[in-house]
């Protein structure tokens, strides 16, 4: 009898265990299944290859990006939130509907994304079906950042973010992109048939307006310092390292987001600004005079030596919007 009593306890221990191990093993699986989606934000600034990185990135079928959204008004986003919410996982709409009540007295035509940046990335942030592992953003300097950069990284740091940095080392190439864009937008070097009569016009931009987009894209460069040195999980990029390596430097992103690694689409290029600074920049020899007058002279020889060798600008592929069906 008592051999018995002692054979039953070990089966019934045995059985405790099994069942723990079982329990254990299916909380791991739920947890897994159930895991909260990485959230990132991208971080730069104009002509900086953002939208070829975020047509590469979501080559991944579990990335959700939704592009460039601070450069739109807060109607934007108050839309986003009211439309797509029949769409969204249970998770998504709790947060939509925070940010409806939480911003109620902001017009729609508000540009001021200081005062509503933070639920307007808790927002996008959280935009998801359920189907994607990944959900993130792009946010350029001029569109705020730059004016709330230490909020900006204690709230990437409390909500868990991942924050991608990507800066254009060659600020005078940048510059060019950039004053091209501004006078001639039809020539975007986002449109996959641009016009190259009209992104190969030469441009009239002064040394003055060269020496200011020089200077604030050095605030730039030191806003991203900060990011990188205060930042809990930050990953910081080049242009340059992009053109030189696109599939690599994606595979080290996706490694960085902590998902698998798939084969990268880069895209189609489209070449522009193929020739010395001079075909591009009216009465260069003039202007390059006064700038070497400048503390950026001999920044400017090396840009001017590395200019060819970042000639392409990237059409960024066509890709469903936010508001092309939600997901």
């Amino acid at each position: 009898l008592l051999s018995r009593m002692r054979s039953l306890l070990v089966l019934c221990l045995a059985a405790t265990a099994v069942s723990a191990v079982w329990e254990d093993n299916t909380n791991t699986l739920s947890a897994k299944s159930d895991q909260i989606p990485i959230k990132y934000a991208t971080l730069s600034a104009q002509r900086s290859g953002s939208g070829w990185f975020r047509s590469m990135l979501v080559s991944h079928p579990h990335v959700m990006d939704q592009r460039e959204v601070f450069g739109k008004d807060f109607g934007f986003f108050r839309h986003l939130a009211e439309s797509c919410m029949p769409s969204m996982s249970e998770d998504s709409r709790e947060h939509a509907q925070a940010f409806l009540k939480k911003t109620v007295d902001i017009p729609d035509n508000s540009t001021d994304v200081v005062k509503y940046w933070k639920p307007a990335a808790d927002l996008v942030s959280h935009f998801n079906d359920g189907t994607f592992e990944v959900t993130g953003f792009k946010w350029m300097m001029n569109q705020g950042l730059y004016q709330v950069v230490p909020e900006a990284v204690e709230y990437f740091n409390k909500e868990n973010f991942k924050v991608i940095v990507l800066e254009r080392k060659n600020f005078l190439r940048q510059a060019i992109s950039v004053y091209q864009l501004q006078q001639t937008p039809q020539g975007s070097a986002h449109l996959k048939h641009a016009d190259k009569s009209i992104m190969n016009l030469k441009l009239p931009i002064t040394s003055d307006q060269f020496v200011h987009f020089f200077q604030s894209h050095e605030s730039f460069s030191q806003h991203y310092d900060t990011i990188e040195a205060t930042g809990n999980d930050v990953i910081r990029i080049s242009y340059e390292q992009l053109m030189a390596e696109p599939e690599e430097t994606i595979q080290k992103v996706y490694e960085f987001l902590g998902i698998d690694s798939l084969p990268v689409s880069t895209g189609q290029y489209v070449k522009t600004h193929s020739g010395p600074v001079g075909d591009y920049v009216e009465d260069w020899e003039n202007v390059r005079e006064e700038l070497m007058k400048t503390k950026y002279a001999n920044k400017v020889k090396l840009w001017e030596q590395h200019l060819a060798e970042s000639i392409e600008e990237i059409a960024e592929e066509e890709g469903t919007f936010l508001f092309e069906g939600c997901f």
